[in-house]
Formats: structure tokens, sequence, C-alpha cells
């Protein structure tokens, strides 16, 4: 790593660049379960759905199909769906990807509000024989690699995004490579449709609408998911897909990319600039100029109702009035509800941005592409808004 001198004063470290995200290689882990032992019924479309997800993004995406693990019916046993995740936990890097998807049964325990996926060899209520979401936020939390996607087509799927506090982190990366831990739900914490026999179930044929004919080189996970939870054929069936980051360690607001085969994205060099300790550069008999204060603006007025609360949030985001944003989020969601941890989790992702920004840490470049994926993220969480989330 050299060290170089700028006319400013300055010195600085060029660093290499980090490797495109392309290159970062994808480990990829399928669970599904159409046939059930010890009495739960059977279901129609889980392992098709589960086919169909691998063929798509192998295809078109830049995924390698040797990277892909599968656990179809009997395969899917409890024992070897802990032995899958803790063998990618004990062997993953940081320097790959890991994405998982679970299609089969749900199942939700009313008295604790904990969601469980019903493995193949799961007996009727008897919960040892189930894998909980807390076991599988577990293995998410330990494991090492750079962006986590989760896919998971179950009832109540959506109780997986159930509040716990979030790790401690440390930032490793620049701020436009942050590890992530993302997950896309088929529900929330609801029953949800298998679809008719031998054809895939709403929420799948939705995603795979948007993965297949997706334009775009770059797909962000975000823009994905809000694809599919705007798809028409959803809202017909009552469905109501999640998509967001999972507050827990590692997941630091960052976010898994689809690249489309043969695109290669481009990653600019970055200077960590630090002040030299040389007093001669410094004239402290110049007195500091004056700053004249800006005029405050008025305060928005905030519609209560959730269409007019969407569109003044859209429209101030559209003028780049982010901090602003998140002002009104804290006074006008209310904390109990998840999504409220969520924009938590965003805004600090934008403070430690405008911190490392005047701190020289990054680029104009790095700043202005970080900047605008907290704005895209910003417009995600909004199209998630319901009535009930406002105070």
């Amino acid at each position: 790593m050299a060290k170089n001198r700028s006319l400013d004063g300055f010195e600085f470290e060029e660093e290499k660049p980090p490797l495109p995200p392309s290159l970062r290689p994808t480990r990829v882990l399928v669970i599904a379960v159409d046939d059930y032992c010890n009495g739960i019924v059977d279901l129609k479309n889980p392992v098709g759905d589960a086919k169909e997800f691998i063929r798509i993004i192998c295809e078109n995406y830049q995924i390698d199909a040797a990277k892909v693990t599968t656990l179809f019916n009997a395969e899917a046993s409890l024992e070897n769906i802990f032995a899958a995740f803790e063998k990618i936990v004990n062997e993953i890097t940081a320097d790959e990807n890991f994405i998982f998807w679970f299609s089969g049964h749900g199942e939700l325990y009313t008295p604790t509000g904990r969601g469980y996926w019903i493995p193949a060899d799961g007996r009727p209520n008897v919960r040892p024989t189930w894998l909980s979401n807390n076991a599988v936020k577990d293995f998410l939390e330990s494991m090492q690699a750079h962006h986590v996607f989760g896919i998971v087509d179950s009832c109540f799927s959506g109780t997986l995004f159930r509040k716990m506090p979030p790790g401690n982190t440390q930032i490793a990366e620049k701020l436009d490579a942050l590890p992530s831990r993302y997950l896309l739900t088929s529900g929330r914490e609801t029953v949800v449709s298998d679809g008719r026999e031998g054809a895939h179930s709403p929420f799948a044929q939705a995603l795979f609408n948007h993965l297949q004919n997706n334009p775009n080189a770059a797909l962000p996970v975000s823009e994905l998911a809000t694809a599919v939870k705007l798809s028409p054929s959803l809202s017909a069936n009552r469905e109501t897909p999640r998509g967001s980051h999972l507050p827990i360690k590692n997941s630091e607001g960052g976010e898994f990319i689809f690249y489309k085969k043969g695109f290669v994205p481009q990653v600019a060099k970055t200077e960590i600039r630090r002040p030299i300790t040389d007093t001669r550069r410094v004239n402290s008999a110049t007195p500091p100029t004056a700053v004249t204060p800006l005029p405050t603006a008025a305060e928005p007025q905030i519609p209560n109702d959730l269409k007019g609360f969407i569109k003044e949030i859209r429209t101030l985001i559209g003028d780049g009035k982010t901090e602003k944003v998140f002002d009104i989020f804290e006074k006008h969601i209310d904390p109990d509800r998840d999504i409220y941890n969520d924009l938590l989790l965003l805004q600090s992702r934008r403070k430690r941005l405008l911190r490392e920004k005047r701190s020289g840490l990054v680029s104009d470049s790095h700043y202005s592409v970080s900047s605008a994926r907290i704005e895209h993220s910003l417009l995600s969480y909004v199209s998630e808004l319901e009535q009930k989330d406002l105070l």
C-alpha cells in the first residue's frame, strides 16, 4: 500500500480496488418439501418452484450451478437442514455471498409468536421436530458471508422479521460495500397459497416473472422485493410479501445484487485521506470566515392519511431531503411496528455515511452512490407502509 502526499497537505494511501461484486462467489442452499411424513398434509409445488428458481438464477445471472446445494423432500430432514447450514457457517468466508431458499409448510406457535419451518420428517404439534426462525437467525448471524439473501415461501414466514436487538458491528469496508442480511418472504404472519397443482405458488410465480424479465444488468434485492410486493396477482390473492434487512449482527445495510451474465461492474479506486501533522501549513492568524445562517424552512404539513403521507415523503426524497424524511418517520411511525426498526437501521447507515464523508474516508462518487442506495431503500420502505404503521 503506497503512501502519497497531495498538494492540499493531506497524506493518503492508495488501496487496491476491491474485487468487482460479480466476482464474489455465491453459495446457494435450496430446501423444498412436497412430500411429508408423519401425517402432515403434502404440498403440490415447493420442489417444482425450487427447481425453477435454480434454473432462472443460473441461466440468467452470475450464479454457478456447481455451488448450489439442494435438499428436496426426504433429504430435507431436520438433521440434514441443520447440517447443511452448519457446513456453510463453518466454510463460507467474508469474500463470498450466500442465498438460501425454503419452500414448504410453516407453522406459528401462538403462545410465543415464533414461526417455524416444517422439515420433511416434522411431526404434527411436536415443536422439537421443527426448525425455528430463531435457529435460522442464529445461523445467519454466525456466518462470515458478505451478503446473505434469503427467500422463504411458507406460511407465517414473516415472523422472521420479529424485532430483536441489533448486534454491535464494525465497518470493515467502504460504505458502498457493506455486508447485508436481507430476507424476502411470501407472507407476513399469515397463511399463504401453495397454488394450483403443476403450477407455481402465487409468490413464486411473481418472483420468477421479475427475475426472468428483468431488463437491467444489475438488480438489487430491494428492487426485486418491491416489484414482487406490487405484483397484481398477489394483490388479487390478498397476499402481502415482505422484503427487508434483518436487524441482526453483520447486517450493515448493504445489498446483494443479481448481476446478469457477462456484466462486469466497475469499482473505483478509493483514497483514505488523513491530515498531516505539519503546523507550518496552518495560519492561526487568519480569522474564521463568518457564516450567515440560512433561513429555517417551514415545517412541511404531514397528512394523517396513508396516501397523503406517502406522497409527501416521496416528494421529500425526490428533493434530496433525506434527513427530514428520517425526522418525520421518527415522529409519525409507531415504534412498535417492525418497519420502525428497519428505518432506524437505515438512518444509522445514513449517519455513518455522513461521518465518513466529513472525515474524507469516502470519495464523492462513493458518497453519491451510497446516498442513492439509501434513498432507493427509503422508497422501498415507503411502498410497504400501512395505515396502522402511522401514529
